[in-house]
């Protein structure tokens, strides 16, 4: 019952600090990237929670006859032109956040996958939960590598994210 009390008193908490929080419009130029090339095509659309955006939508669609992969270990969140660490996803434990990824085999036609950067995610102690930081305005994207036949090809996507 305690528990549960606080929980409530919590809950009630976060809705008023977010309801209180300044409502900041952000968008996106353009709201979604695409490049192509061969052997895949990508978009990046981003993730818009809480009044900002904390991630991206990546697709891969596999051109190729046979399996491709993307290559986790080289693929990048890029903020303003720089490449600023991995990405996180459902899946990884968060104490594994910054250690390599195994790749995901793309044997099928389309890959969708929601990525956060690992920079901008923490464990919040009180709420027992991952909490997604706002990207910041500006050039954010995705260095994205994919593995064809074990020849790398990558691609960079950029979205510029403004606040007002």
């Amino acid at each position: 019952m305690k528990n549960k009390l606080y929980m409530v008193v919590f809950l009630s908490l976060v809705m008023v600090v977010v309801g209180c929080a300044s409502k900041t419009l952000w968008k996106s130029e353009p709201n979604l990237q695409q490049a192509s090339n061969d052997y895949f095509d990508a978009t990046i659309s981003p993730i818009y929670m809480f009044n900002a955006y904390k991630g991206f939508i990546l697709n891969v669609h596999n051109k190729t006859t046979g399996s491709i992969e993307v290559d986790w270990s080289n693929t990048s969140y890029v903020y303003a032109g720089k490449k600023e660490g991995g990405f996180w996803f459902e899946g990884i434990p968060y104490g594994d956040k910054k250690k390599p990824v195994p790749s995901d085999i793309i044997a099928g036609v389309i890959f969708t996958k929601e990525i956060y950067p690992a920079n901008f995610v923490t464990l919040s102690q009180l709420a027992g939960a991952y909490v997604h930081e706002d990207m910041k305005p500006g050039k954010n994207g995705v260095h994205l590598t994919v593995n064809v036949e074990g020849k790398p090809i990558s691609e960079t996507l950029t979205l510029n994210f403004s606040d007002k």
